[in-house]
């Protein structure tokens, strides 16, 4: 097993709904890449994560479910239309579980 964790920075000014959205779609991942165990993605209730505000965990089959959920269509739409246009930074660890 593989432990996927991105933390993300959304900027300030963003809508609620549309942070609601980003965290929608990225858990109905779990259902659409195969290799992909579970997704979970919510926003900090503390001041430790910085400048960080979301983070997101995906448990994934092995190394190679890793690679083809960064490549899948499905993954790719997401981040391109709904990271991306709000998210300000972005840093993500990956580590056998």
């Amino acid at each position: 097993m593989v432990e996927h964790v991105v933390l993300f920075a959304v900027q300030p000014d963003t809508p609620p709904e549309q942070v609601a959205l980003m965290g929608d779609r990225l858990r109905a991942l779990q259902d659409k890449i195969p290799g992909v165990a579970s997704i979970s993605f919510g926003p900090t209730f503390t001041d430790r994560g910085k400048q960080f505000t979301h983070g997101l965990v995906v448990r994934l089959d092995g190394k190679d479910a890793l690679e083809a959920y960064a490549e899948h269509p499905e993954h790719v739409q997401v981040l391109e239309e709904n990271i991306k246009p709000i998210v300000n930074e972005v840093v993500a660890l990956d580590w056998f579980v």
